[in-house]
């Protein structure tokens, strides 16, 4: 919090405006979730596997969401509704 003020002369004589409180608060991370699958899904192989986030920011825009199998990035979203399409999961069985 800061308590700002502004400070005038004129010819060897000044005033001070009357104070004005600020505050600057910290950035806030994003907030994603994935709404889609459901946890703990269970598919036939192979499939396509449809994969959508929630996504939002506090005093910002979100410019995009990234979809990953575990470190992989599997594919981005760039305007909501976030969404992405695995295709042809395959498990053991090929495409």
């Amino acid at each position: 919090s800061y308590s700002v003020t502004a400070k005038v002369y004129n010819n060897g004589v000044s005033a001070v405006s009357a104070a004005v409180a600020v505050t600057v608060n910290p950035h806030v991370a994003p907030i994603v979730s994935l709404t889609a699958p459901a946890n703990n899904a269970s598919l036939m192989a192979p499939t396509n596997l449809s994969l959508t986030a929630s996504a939002s920011a506090t005093n910002a825009t979100i410019s995009k969401v990234e979809f990953y199998n575990g470190t992989t990035l599997l594919g981005t979203s760039m305007s909501a509704p976030y969404s992405y399409t695995w295709r042809c999961v395959a498990g053991l069985i090929r495409c």
